[in-house]
């Protein structure tokens, strides 16, 4: 899913795979299901709680352990996806 080049507007050098974590929001449910980056797209989109509006997939991307991160995850219910 992501290359070995960091982009170049990454200056703090934060935005590299293992330091990731992606979600999707289950509306119906009020759930964030964290997504394993080594699932494959087809799996995720299969999932009953995740939604494609319009043709397009939404997902939330944090960097692990930010103060954004654990702020915007503090009171809301986290799955994993299985």
């Amino acid at each position: 899913m992501f290359g070995e080049e960091l982009p170049p507007w990454d200056t703090e050098r934060k935005y590299y795979s293992q330091n990731l974590q992606l979600f999707f929001e289950d509306h119906e449910r009020g759930h964030l299901y964290e997504i394993d980056l080594e699932k494959s797209l087809l799996s995720i989109l299969q999932h009953p709680g995740c939604s494609v509006k319009a043709g397009t997939p939404s997902f939330i991307v944090l960097v692990k352990g930010s103060p954004f991160c654990k702020q915007f995850l503090s009171g809301k219910k986290v799955q994993r996806l299985k």
